[in-house]
């Protein structure tokens, strides 16, 4: 007989889907304010080339923000990145992953109070090392790295290595 000390067991994870919450996570999380209103959010360097890593596996990459005021702000990186974008309010979520992902093949990656509560109905959930504590407490892999400083870059890396093992 077997003993279960004589193996190392390893969960596999295979993935249809990623999805990134936008704030936090691709950004730093700030918004830069003048007397127009909100005109800037800070962007990371290397996450396109992550996101374009999960391509090559195959994977089908999603943004999605409630941001409505920075919104044209967060299309147009996205695009940049080619990657597609929704808006999506914080209590609809977990209503959106059900509906455009299957929730026991999805990835998500988010930073918020709200997206603790999506880390519950996925297969996997990574927060950003600045993101809020019950985030961080809740997901299965935190980056070493905050967002909009290579966070999804990390994710990416990770998100392939329990892939492959």
């Amino acid at each position: 007989m077997f003993s279960n000390s004589n193996f190392f067991w390893r969960k596999k994870f295979r993935f249809t889907h990623v999805i990134f919450d936008v704030d936090g996570v691709f950004t730093n999380g700030s918004f830069v304010y003048d007397q127009y209103g909100k005109q800037y959010k800070i962007f990371g360097p290397h996450d396109s080339d992550g996101l374009n890593l999960l391509r090559q596996r195959g994977i089908e990459l999603q943004a999605i923000t409630a941001d409505r005021r920075g919104f044209p702000i967060t299309r147009k990186r996205m695009e940049d990145m080619g990657l597609d974008v929704s808006l999506v309010s914080e209590a609809d979520r977990i209503n959106y992953v059900r509906k455009y992902s299957p929730p026991d093949t999805t990835c998500f990656v988010g930073d918020g109070h709200y997206d603790a509560f999506v880390f519950d109905v996925v297969k996997y959930s990574i927060a950003p090392a600045n993101a809020v504590s019950v985030a961080r407490s809740k997901a299965k892999y935190v980056t070493s790295t905050s967002g909009g400083n290579g966070a999804v870059y990390e994710a990416a890396q990770h998100i392939l290595t329990i892939m492959r093992d």
